[in-house]
């Protein structure tokens, strides 16, 4: 029978050792910390990694403590949720999410105009474009289903043709893009 740590062994400090092989014994050992040399950094685990691998965004330490308490030069970088990696400005709205937490990639689609349309793909066109039959945003977005007017049972049809669910009627949020759904409520 196999006597474990059970995960009693503290993460950082200490790991779980074979003590008696014959009766399957192990316990929890301090960890030996090993010398880093100045080009590296020592995770809190005690292994060393290379020194600019420290904050880069790709995790080098099992217990990722490289990538933790993160201080970056925030007039050249910018830094992920909770203090985590930092990345190059221009890995900001790029397309690609780099931060664990996608920070890198919200609030990325500015406004278009009130007289326009957004894309989903940030794109702004013209607000008549929209639900016309014709595709002109580059992603699809401005001609979504129930513009043909078929719209569902379980749905109304919006003065620009577009549906929506029936509850969203009077939610109080525009769901139409032309406030059709808000109109004539109590």
């Amino acid at each position: 029978m196999d006597k474990g740590c059970g995960g009693l062994c503290a993460l950082e400090t200490e790991a779980c050792k074979l003590v008696d092989r014959v009766r399957g014994v192990r316990v929890c050992r301090l960890l030996t910390l090993v010398t880093c040399s100045a080009q590296e950094w020592r995770c809190k685990n005690g292994l060393c990694v290379k020194a600019d691998a420290r904050c880069d965004g790709a995790i080098q330490c099992y217990d990722r403590s490289d990538e933790l308490h993160c201080d970056c030069d925030l007039t050249k970088q910018f830094r992920c949720g909770h203090s985590i990696s930092c990345f190059s400005n221009t890995k900001l709205c790029d397309g690609v999410i780099d931060c664990w937490d996608g920070f890198d990639e919200v609030n990325c689609t500015a406004e278009c105009p009130k007289d326009q349309f957004t894309c989903t793909d940030g794109q702004c066109i013209l607000a008549t474009r929209f639900c016309d039959g014709f595709v002109d945003c580059t992603d699809g977005s401005d001609e979504p289903h129930g513009c043909d007017g078929g719209c569902s049972a379980h749905e109304i049809s919006c003065r620009n043709h577009r549906c929506v669910p029936r509850t969203a009627r009077c939610d109080g949020q525009d769901n139409c893009g032309d406030n059709t759904d808000e109109l004539q409520c109590s």
